[in-house]
């Protein structure tokens, strides 16, 4: 990566999961993944320019974690040079080719990541045929949860549709980034979080 952002505190969420890194930096129980299935001829280049539009518009795809006097921090990197692996699926017959493509699929979940070197996220090209792909996405948890999960499927549909017809998709800029919530979190009172855990007790 290039120059990064001055650090930035964790979110209460991110500080959690850090914490717990720390301990078992090898575990992958909080991998997070999404499989898109893609039918006829892949244009890698197309995908490659969607997926770097990706990372360019995210920060937490970006972001790497450390400690700072005793303290999690994150770091906001400029720039991530982001690439899709290939494999190729092996195997005689449609039935053994899904196999061995399930048994890729897990194998790319179970692959620790390393939140300070990072990218904290892989992208893989699984290709078990010519005109049949599958792009396997896998992220730490500390970057991302379910619903972000479809939201960066659904913007790779369109820069790549966008990269694919000559006319890249140029969405508007994000108004909030993940960092902003983190200051803004950290800036409430400790009251506002004695009344939400007030809150949840009672219900």
């Amino acid at each position: 990566s290039a120059t990064a952002s001055p650090t930035t505190p964790l979110s209460h969420a991110q500080q959690r999961l850090w914490f717990l890194h720390q301990f078992t930096p090898n575990t992958t129980e909080y991998n997070s993944g999404i499989a898109l299935r893609l039918r006829g001829k892949l244009d890698l280049d197309a995908a490659e320019a969607a997926l770097r539009q990706i990372v360019d518009r995210h920060q937490p795809l970006r972001t790497t974690f450390d400690t700072v006097d005793g303290r999690g921090v994150q770091i906001v990197h400029d720039t991530l040079d982001a690439r899709l692996t290939t494999i190729d699926i092996p195997g005689d017959g449609e039935s053994a080719r899904e196999a061995e493509l399930d048994r890729s699929l897990r194998a790319e979940i179970s692959k620790p990541f390393d939140l300070r070197a990072g990218p904290v996220f892989r992208w893989t090209l699984l290709r078990v045929a010519a005109d049949d792909v599958v792009l396997s996405l896998t992220i730490h948890h500390i970057a991302t949860d379910g619903w972000s999960l479809g939201v960066l499927a659904k913007e790779f549909g369109e820069f790549y549709t966008g990269h694919v017809h000559g006319t890249p998709v140029e969405l508007p800029p994000l108004a909030v980034q993940y960092t902003d919530y983190a200051h803004w979190q950290r800036q409430q009172p400790p009251t506002a979080l004695a009344e939400d855990l007030a809150f949840w007790k009672t219900t």
